[in-house]
């Protein structure tokens, strides 16, 4: 049998979850088996770069607003057309919904499967476009023949919103264990660029400034624990929080961190990153599916605090800690806790979360649940 045909169309290919995720599958599928191509409806992105150096077709249709999805639209259904994809594997939102308009009226159209990469969103932090597009999808939920899903809190959440799908799977986010993983050399090094000291307790968050993140929460939770404990400092890396930026600044402006605090930005090594940390997780307060910076934090041997939000819980298990989201003297107390377990406490924690990981969560295990699934979906070859 030939190859199957996949067309991935996803919003944009900047640093993100699910371009992330996108990304590392299209490179590491077996392309004796699938046929590959990628659909960006923004321009460009971070990543664009990443897919084009893996020699996978790479397409931006240059929608930049609301108003630009007709044609948007238009162009992706010609693309199907002229690449005659077997399947049409969408990834969010809004690519969802003119994934599913190009399709609609084609006489042999290739299946269509959506993909669901969040949980409950407070969709009122959002523009109205984001609310308009996932309520078009709810309407057209029963078109996919198949809903894709990286957690239970997403399918649960959808469900409640009126997703009415026909077929769903639930296949969580994976992880390449070489890429990450502990590096003693990486992290005396990076230590020495942050300008701190290898004793220190260093605790990060990485993730963008959004929202859904909440970074009040992770900086009120640092001025208590800083308040308690001189042996801590802490690093944040993403989008908007380089030095300067003005919304961290007005935070740790009103809630000073009597500690080291380095703001990295928007950063692209993110196993390195990973590398200097004692501690890792995130904060967030709603919207999360399973997420990718958890897990590659806990590929990197690093144990974990997380809000009880998503599937990030159930992803870290016994290996780290779980608190209520916005409750920032319960984060701060967790991460006493294991700041008290000193490194050999710690390095125990690590080693069970990438153990789970590697037993669980493998980067190959996800690949070959999307082949399987585009398989089943795969019509009769079109003469």
């Amino acid at each position: 049998m030939s190859r199957i045909r996949v067309m991935n169309v996803i919003t944009g290919l900047e640093l993100g979850g699910a371009e992330t995720a996108l990304t590392r599958l299209v490179q590491g599928l077996d392309r004796d088996r699938v046929e590959a191509s990628v659909v960006s409806l923004l321009p460009g992105g971070v990543l664009a770069g990443s897919i084009r150096a893996a020699d996978i077709p790479l397409h931006c249709l240059g929608m930049t607003g609301f108003a630009h999805l007709p044609a948007a639209m238009m162009r992706l259904r010609a693309l199907i057309r002229e690449t005659r994809p077997h399947v049409v594997q969408t990834w969010l939102y809004h690519a969802d919904l003119v994934g599913s308009l190009a399709l609609a009226g084609l006489k042999r159209p290739p299946a269509l499967a959506w993909n669901l990469r969040c949980s409950t969103m407070a969709m009122e932090h959002y523009p109205l476009t984001s609310r308009l597009a996932r309520w078009g999808c709810a309407l057209l939920s029963s078109r996919p023949a198949l809903i894709i899903a990286n957690s239970q809190a997403g399918l649960d959440a959808h469900a409640a919103l009126g997703y009415r799908p026909r077929r769903t799977e639930l296949i969580p986010n994976g992880f390449d264990l070489e890429g990450f993983r502990p590096d003693p050399e990486a992290r005396a090094a990076i230590r020495r660029e942050w300008g701190l000291a290898d004793h220190a307790t260093v605790i990060g968050l990485v993730a963008r400034w959004d929202p859904q993140k909440d970074h009040a929460t992770f900086v009120r939770a640092a001025a208590l624990l800083a308040g308690q404990r001189q042996d801590v400092a802490f690093v944040l890396a993403g989008s908007g929080l380089e030095d300067g930026a003005p919304g961290i600044g007005d935070l740790l402006a009103r809630f000073p961190v009597a500690a080291p605090v380095r703001l990295l930005g928007a950063r692209t090594d993110m196993a390195r990153i990973l590398a200097g940390l004692d501690i890792g997780g995130l904060c967030s307060a709603f919207g999360e599916g399973f997420p990718n910076v958890v897990g590659e934090a806990m590929a990197c041997g690093l144990p974990c605090v997380v809000t009880h939000v998503g599937d990030s819980a159930s992803l870290v298990g016994e290996t780290g800690r779980v608190v209520m989201p916005g409750d920032a003297p319960a984060l701060a107390a967790a991460w006493s806790e294991l700041v008290s377990l000193a490194p050999e406490g710690r390095a125990r924690l690590g080693k069970a979360a990438r153990d789970r990981i590697a037993r669980s969560y493998g980067l190959a295990a996800m690949i070959a649940r999307y082949e399987s699934c585009w398989s089943s979906l795969r019509p009769m070859e079109q003469p």
